[in-house]
């Protein structure tokens, strides 16, 4: 599992809730400006995995900071 969430993956994003507990799923993606700053994120969900993070990905292409 340690390699499915880590950066770079597909499943590298990770939430923790009120109560502690850890979720992690794909199709998110971290936007970055041109100094490498974090800007936002986009994600996806309704496909697979690897649907959702190239829909992710294809978004990330579109922005422009």
């Amino acid at each position: 599992m340690a390699e499915a969430v880590s950066v770079g993956q597909p499943m590298n994003i990770a939430v923790v809730d009120d109560s502690g507990r850890l979720a992690v799923f794909g199709g998110g993606v971290l936007l970055r400006d041109a100094a490498g700053n974090v800007a936002g994120g986009v994600g996806a969900s309704a496909g697979s995995v690897e649907q959702d993070h190239q829909v992710a990905e294809a978004g990330r292409a579109a922005f422009t900071a």
